[in-house]
């Protein structure tokens, strides 16, 4: 899915102000340095990082998986 992305950003012409940064481990540090959260999994188990973002006040913009757009 990254490779679709990347040509998303590129053809909207926001690559240069965006940063795609895989798996971390300091999600807070992360989120707070964030202006939104976009969540581009196909599937997530239990996305504990949408309530996180939330928590720090980051808007958050999920795609659509099962149950989170509830």
């Amino acid at each position: 899915m990254r490779p679709e992305v990347e040509e998303l950003l590129d053809v909207s012409g926001i690559a240069n102000r965006t940063i795609l940064t895989g798996l971390r481990r300091d999600v807070c540090r992360m989120l707070a340095a964030m202006d939104v959260f976009l969540l581009t999994s196909l599937w997530e188990g239990l996305p504990r990082v949408i309530p996180q973002a939330m928590a720090m006040r980051v808007p958050v913009s999920p795609m659509k998986l099962m149950g989170l757009l509830k």
